[in-house]
């Protein structure tokens, strides 16, 4: 098994990622570049521009889900595709009991605007969901499943 990847997976009208990773940042970083794969062919998606942004959960599924739903805004509202994404999930802290572990991540998304000549746009996805939502450890491996409303 590669260190770190994806994969995509149907259900019955929705579709899901599966991903893993090193970390929990990578595995977030594999779900966010699943959900693009299924948005367009990631292969005409250029990193240009950088896109930072936060977004935090009660745990790491509710982090995940909002983490994703945050790009799909970023998506829609600006009209751009993603392909590359580098995420630092934040440590709580302790001394003023602010964070909770794995609530908290700040990431940056590389993508460009959508351009009609390159970018088919394949599966609208409408937002990702808690439905069969899986975070978890196992084994010093992270992975993740999550379903995407499409």
């Amino acid at each position: 098994m590669r260190s770190a990847g994806y994969r995509l997976f149907g259900t019955t009208a929705d579709v899901g990622v599966s991903a893993w990773g090193g970390s929990l940042g990578e595995v977030c970083a594999q779900a966010a570049r699943g959900m693009f794969a299924v948005l367009v062919d990631l292969r005409s998606v250029r990193a240009r521009e950088p896109y930072p942004l936060e977004a935090c959960g009660e745990d790491a599924g509710s982090m995940l889900v909002a983490f994703l739903n945050e790009l799909l805004f970023l998506h829609t509202t600006r009209e751009i595709v993603l392909r590359r994404f580098e995420v630092l999930v934040a440590s709580p802290d302790r001394r003023l009991g602010t964070a909770r572990p794995h609530s908290r991540l700040r990431a940056t998304a590389w993508g460009e605007a959508i351009e009609a000549s390159r970018h088919t746009i394949e599966t609208e996805i409408k937002a990702a969901t808690y439905h069969r939502l899986l975070v978890a450890r196992r084994n010093g491996r992270w992975r993740a499943r999550v379903i995407l409303d499409v």
